[in-house]
């Protein structure tokens, strides 16, 4: 055999490896995604109800060459990509929409975000010194997990969580000294982590850099330094979300002071690491976001013996300790100084503290590497005490298996399948035959083998997420049909969808079920489904409301709703005020309530969606409020103005005859034609909101705020034509130091680039 021949050999070998091992992975997947390969697309209850209706609205904007900038279809308008869930600016999003469809984009998108936590888990792995294949077996078992399926119902968190392997790899490599290259991946990593939506996951995953970058027996300023860096420099690529995120804070209604503890994490939740589902009965404290945590049991294990050796340690303890810090503050309410913490900025302007456990799930992950090295160490040395040590685990687990059997349920089946593989795993490790280089080879294929076979156990033990057809998803509405018959309209669907998911469980019994409540569900517009059907809702879900209306919502009263142009009613049962011509629905059919289609009444009361009026009043906003509230009906004569100090009302002429017509409208911008017997006020019932502008025949003119919710813009007598355009400065300014930051990093990566290519030149072979 030639010199080349033997060069050659071990790098084929090399190449063989690593194909196997992604043939494997991509096994693994297949097995857990197999609806998928059977034509069926994520369909769990936040996908259908929130992000299918986000992703619809931007491939919308996208085919009109609009920015994403305003949901027309929400409340009574509402900012879109403020609402950073929507993911309006994410690039990957943008490109499953334009490539694959509303539906379609979202199962896609999280298969993405899989191979990506895959890769990312491993790298870090790989960079805290574990090797090629248990660094893989550390990030497929997090990637390919059963809480990483069910965290594709989801979305903005399972995206964002993604990118915690790159950005913590990105901070290793700073450790090791200044590099451009791992200042840009870091940057790129938390930019990305914060333009999927998930403000809960990218303040864990701040805390857990930072703390990785500090955590050195020779403490050094440039990590720290070049971690905050990196950190400041992804928020500023995200600030064309985040900038307006920061304005809609101020707008919308506030949680109550006690939101941020609600669904706090449990000790039974740790718990669901191992055994997969939460045995405690549920009631109003417990969490309901996160369907199960599974990892495993054998992984579990691993990642708590990446803290057995020394020199292991010292690489996994500034993980560990992260993770324990985030696990501890997802207990809350549970944990009197995590509910402390949580009570002070920023943690108190989020919800939901069990995010910071799947956090946590990210950041120990890589610590499997580790784990995976040091059994095959102990199996190749093969201690005095291994063979003790694997019989007594084996004995133990088979005890415990015994008694956990007797429990029953999902959570004693994962116990017990948890406790038979770590037991199975430390007996065969006592008991390998051969010489040193052997047993660790075989060492390396239990691992692989017992963890694969536990995690796909897993996936049939705890089910999957809901998948439905894209057609059953896509079906639209018949009732819709009925509503575009009068354009400019809106219909309220009251409050009992949000309630009606909850009738329904995840259960495999009831699948078929769901199935059913799936292609109902765009019919009886639940979520925000109707944003797929382009008609306009006083209500909404997914965003906060906007603070004023919300607070009128409440009242229930029937003058709000037709001063809000809501001309159809969509309810189960009897319609919700007198006088309401029944119009469609109720399919008589269905053998449930759930399952038929709600009646649809229309209502002949409503004010046109744009009016002129001839008198105003300067009002304070409870004025304001009240007149909006009031069943005499005065905003059709009048207009209820909120001035600045010292600002005069509008001169106006008393008479009657006005007329206002909408001849188009878009995501950003309305077009009203108005024909005024005299000076007058153009009433326009959407949402007051900074950002919006007015003009009249192409002149800038004043946009007031109206009626406590509403737009207004006087005009002079006789024809013209009104523009109302959003343009909000937050979104300008959040741009430009987006492209500012863009631009930045761009010039850096290429002139390292050049760099590169120059020694490359001066060093040649």
């Amino acid at each position: 055999m030639s010199s080349a021949d033997a060069q050659r050999s071990p790098r084929r070998l090399r190449i063989a490896k690593r194909a196997l091992g992604a043939l494997a992975v991509l096994g693994a997947a297949a097995w857990a995604y197999r609806p998928v390969l059977s034509g069926e697309a994520l369909a769990g209850r936040d996908i259908f109800r929130l992000f299918i209706p986000d992703a619809a609205f931007l491939a919308e904007c996208l085919s009109n060459g609009e920015l994403p900038l305003w949901n027309p279809y929400l409340w009574l308008g509402h900012p879109f990509a403020a609402t950073v869930q929507a993911q309006a600016f994410y690039p990957p999003r943008v490109l499953a929409v334009l490539v694959f469809g509303p539906v379609w984009a979202i199962t896609v998108e999280h298969l993405l975000h899989v191979a990506l936590a895959v890769a990312g888990t491993a790298a870090v792995g790989r960079r805290l010194g574990g090797s090629r294949l248990g660094s893989l077996l550390a990030g497929s078992a997090f990637g390919l997990s059963v809480m990483y399926a069910y965290l594709g119902n989801e979305q903005n968190m399972a995206n964002a969580l993604a990118w915690t392997g790159p950005l913590l790899a990105a901070v290793l490599d700073l450790r090791r000294g200044p590099r451009t290259s791992a200042l840009l991946l870091l940057a790129a990593s938390a930019g990305a982590s914060a333009l999927c939506g998930s403000p809960e996951i990218l303040l864990a995953q701040g805390i857990a850099a930072l703390l990785v970058s500090v955590w050195s027996r020779k403490p050094r300023p440039k990590p720290i330094a070049g971690t905050a860096l990196g950190l400041a420099w992804g928020a500023a690529l995200a600030a064309i979300a985040l900038v307006p995120a920061a304005e809609l804070a101020g707008q919308v209604e506030q949680p109550p002071a006690d939101a941020a503890l609600a669904w706090s994490a449990s000790l039974p939740d740790l718990a669901t690491l191992v055994s997969g589902a939460n045995p405690a009965p549920p009631d109003a404290q417990a969490q309901r976001l996160v369907i199960t945590l599974h990892l495993g049991g054998l992984f579990c294990a691993l990642t708590a013996l990446a803290l057995a050796g020394p020199a292991r340690r010292r690489r996994a303890l500034p993980f560990a300790v992260a993770g324990l810090l985030l696990a501890l503050l997802s207990l809350g309410a549970n944990f009197a100084p995590s509910s402390f913490a949580l009570g002070l900025f920023p943690f108190r302007l989020f919800r939901f503290p069990v995010k910071y456990l799947v956090a946590a799930t990210a950041v120990l992950a890589p610590l499997a590497a580790l784990g995976f090295g040091q059994l095959v160490a102990w199996a190749r040395r093969r201690p005095r005490w291994l063979r003790p040590a694997g019989v007594g685990l084996f004995a133990a687990s088979l005890v415990a298996a015994a008694r956990i059997a007797s429990t029953g349920g999902q959570a004693g089946l994962g116990a017990l399948l948890a406790a038979v593989f770590v037991g199975l795993a430390g007996l065969l490790l006592g008991f390998l035959p051969g010489r040193p280089r052997a047993r660790a080879q075989a060492a390396r294929a239990v691992l692989v083998g017992l963890t694969a076979l536990e995690v796909l156990l897993a996936h049939n033990l705890f089910g999957r997420p809901l998948y439905a057809t894209a057609e059953a998803l896509s079906t639209p509405s018949r009732l819709a049909e009925l509503m575009r018959a009068e354009p400019w309209t809106r219909f309220s669907r009251g409050s009992e969808h949000r309630d009606e998911a909850e009738a329904l469980t995840e259960s495999a019994s009831q699948r078929e079920q769901l199935k059913r409540y799936v292609r109902l569900s765009r019919e009886a517009f639940v979520g925000n489904r109707h944003v797929e059907e382009r008609l306009s809702s006083i209500e909404g879900e997914g965003p906060r409301a906007p603070r004023r209306l919300a607070s009128v919502l409440a009242d229930d009263e029937r003058a709000l709703f037709d001063f809000a142009s809501v001309a159809w009613y969509v309810r189960r049962g009897e319609a919700p005020f007198s006088g309401l011509e029944r119009a469609g629905g109720d399919d008589d059919d269905a053998d449930e309530a759930l399952f038929r289609i709600p009646n649809l009444y229309r209502s002949r009361t409503a004010f046109p969606r744009a009016l002129v009026v001839h008198r105003a009043v300067a009002a304070s906003e409870a004025e304001a409020r009240a007149a909006l509230l009031d069943p005499s009906r005065p905003l059709r004569e009048y207009a209820f103005l909120e001035l600045d100090p010292g600002e005069p009302l509008p001169s106006l002429t008393d008479c009657a005859g006005s007329t206002a017509s909408i001849e188009e409208a878009m995501a950003n911008r309305m077009v009203v034609d108005v024909e005024a017997c005299g000076d007058g006020v153009l009433v326009v019932s959407d949402s007051w909101f900074p950002g919006w502008q007015a003009r009249v025949d192409s002149a800038p003119a004043p946009l007031y705020r109206a009626d406590y919710l509403a737009r207004a813009v006087p005009v002079p007598a006789g024809q013209h034509r009104v523009e109302l355009v959003y343009r909000p400065r937050s979104f300008v300014a959040g741009a430009a130091i987006t492209s500012v930051a863009l631009f930045v990093m761009g010039g850096l990566a290429f002139a390292g680039r050049r760099r590169s290519r120059s020694s490359s030149s001066m060093n040649p072979r």
